[in-house]
């Protein structure tokens, strides 16, 4: 049997050179995932933003960023402990006419339906492969994705759900958590414990213990130290 590298391999070549909806003619790459392909956690986000379009993996660009530093504060390695891909592979975007200039930009807009249902294969093949413990899904468009339902993320954030995809002898379910898009908390600066930065932080530390408690039942893993370390610590005084 073909690892699970292998097999992410042999699927990247299948999507590559996709064509299967319109967003194929104005991409500049297609972002199809990056990690560990042995993760035990897969993160799922809606769709590439125009750094992720031109370097071809996923969430590299400023909320990239700010994703990391939520990786980071929880302990989690995004090159080791997850493996990260899109409902869509490829960047939708729209012109947008500026009135104070005169001027046409592109934007990035919400995957259509038509395109989401043209890249679920993919998706649902890397979830197959990855075959992960937990799943942790990033903004609403992610979550209703794969659970098919509407809830705002006010409502479906910090708590667990689950996620049931067919498989070859029986129907196959895993464990989900949704949490906020990180595009969305770089668009308000709520920073309070009751606010969006605040709430992901919790999730953040709820996904820890969720996927720590799981590794120990199903891998026998000892739980590791996720308590801030001395420089963290002091970066989070700096900051205050």
């Amino acid at each position: 049997m073909l690892s699970k590298l292998k097999q992410l391999q042999a699927l990247y070549e299948d999507w590559v050179e996709c064509d299967r909806c319109e967003l194929s003619k104005t991409r500049t790459k297609v972002v199809f995932g990056s990690g560990n392909p042995e993760a035990d956690i897969l993160v799922v986000g809606e769709a590439p933003g125009p750094e992720e379009d031109f370097r071809g993996l996923p969430f590299v660009g400023k909320s990239g960023k700010t994703l990391g530093n939520f990786f980071n504060a929880a302990r989690l390695d995004r090159d080791t402990d997850m493996f990260i891909t899109n409902v869509v592979g490829c960047r939708p975007t729209m012109e947008v006419d500026d009135d104070r200039t005169g001027t046409r930009t592109i934007e990035n807009r919400n995957p259509s339906k038509v395109e989401c249902a043209a890249c679920y294969p993919r998706l649902h093949q890397i979830i197959y492969i990855v075959d992960p413990l937990l799943i942790i899904t990033l903004g609403r468009a992610a979550y209703k994705a794969l659970t098919g339902k509407t809830a705002t993320m006010e409502k479906c954030r910090g708590v667990m759900h689950t996620v049931t995809l067919p498989g070859i002898h029986t129907n196959i379910r895993y464990p989900l958590l949704p949490l906020f898009h990180p595009t969305f908390l770089d668009s308000t600066y709520n920073y309070r414990a009751d606010g969006p930065w605040g709430k992901t932080a919790t999730d953040f530390s709820l996904a820890c213990d969720v996927i720590d408690h799981l590794r120990e039942i199903y891998r026998g893993v000892t739980p590791p130290d996720r308590s801030p370390s001395a420089d963290q610590q002091k970066e989070d005084e700096d900051e205050d």
